[in-house]
């Protein structure tokens, strides 16, 4: 029942630079640039029934814009998104391969194989973006309760943080 938070991971955007130039519209610095009239049917998003990140997004920007702004720049969202995908994990996999140029995304979503593949995808984490914890944890009855601990305090370490920042996520630790 309980958990470490080992790194800090923002929400946010990710894109596709060259389907963005190919179609006019600018890179995007915040949650506005998804409402540009050129990414029309050009934005990927999963339903945030269907994803916690996705409802979390949904949630800020309730919060920051308020109920009737911010539900009617969401009906906005809505006709501008061209797939709600399965799993929010399949956004970037999307706009990785071009099919969509922007979507709403974490960066480990993307870190561990769109990036590291070599596609051109970017993120940005816009100025109200949230930041979450990544938990960790040790299974109760896990088979290698040693191990496991030495991973998750290998995590906690200078050169486990640094992993996690070259894959653009925020060190937990100073």
């Amino acid at each position: 029942g309980f958990w470490i938070g080992t790194a800090l991971e923002p929400y946010g955007l990710v894109y596709h630079p060259r389907l963005l130039r190919r179609l006019g519209a600018p890179e995007p610095k915040d949650w506005e640039a998804l409402l540009h009239p050129k990414l029309k049917g050009n934005v990927a998003q999963c339903a945030p029934t269907r994803s916690s990140s996705s409802h979390a997004t949904y949630e800020i920007i309730l919060q920051v814009q308020g109920e009737q702004r911010g539900w009617e720049w969401l009906r906005k969202l809505g006709g501008h998104t061209g797939i709600f995908t399965a799993r929010s994990r399949d956004v970037p996999s999307v706009v990785a391969k071009g099919e969509f140029a922007a979507g709403f995304a974490v960066p480990s979503y993307m870190a561990f194989e769109e990036v590291l593949a070599g596609f051109d995808i970017k993120f940005v984490a816009p100025k109200n973006a949230f930041v979450t914890p990544e938990p960790m944890a040790i299974l109760a009855g896990a088979k290698h309760p040693k191990a496991a601990r030495a991973f998750v305090e290998f995590l906690l370490t200078e050169r486990g943080q640094k992993v996690f920042m070259e894959r653009g996520l925020f060190p937990i630790t100073p």
